[in-house]
């Protein structure tokens, strides 16, 4: 998960250090992507924020859609 997007799920930066017990200044310094051990630990303090990625890759419907090849365009 991004940086930014944990952010916005959370609401704010401080919301988001707050979650996991730690400052806002340490979030900040994570760069794009946030610390493995993080995204573990937002894994079992908010799961709902996890489970719209899991069904997407697991959704068959999904799979089967990406797996269809485009219609050749006339031209």
């Amino acid at each position: 998960m991004k940086t930014q997007e944990a952010i916005d799920r959370a609401g704010s930066t401080k919301a988001l250090a707050e979650l996991l017990g730690i400052t806002s200044g340490a979030v900040s310094q994570w760069g794009d992507d946030m610390p493995e051990g993080r995204l573990w630990q937002l894994r079992v303090i908010r799961p709902e924020w996890f489970l719209a990625r899991s069904r997407r890759a697991t959704d068959p419907q999904s799979v089967k859609r990406d797996a269809q090849p485009e219609p050749e365009r006339e031209g």
